[in-house]
């Protein structure tokens, strides 16, 4: 793949994204809700959240560098 294919298909992806995105908030109609703020807003409530939360930022960063070397 040359890297206008690449381009395309990055563009292509991002307007998927975007789309999706619009399509999940407004398909009920846009609410604003209050939040309820009990807690730290940051901090996890409990160890095993914290350990769900950590495995998932670290699938995150292994598919952006799995992406990146891939690609390059």
């Amino acid at each position: 793949m040359s890297v206008e294919e690449y381009t395309y298909l990055i563009i292509g992806l991002s307007a998927v994204v975007v789309i999706g995105s619009f399509y999940l908030v407004f398909k009920d109609g846009f609410k604003l809700e209050k939040f309820k703020l009990d807690g730290s807003m940051f901090k996890p409530e409990s160890k095993e959240k914290w350990h769900r939360e950590l495995a998932i930022e670290m699938l995150v960063l292994g598919a952006i560098i799995i992406f990146f070397i891939i690609f390059e």
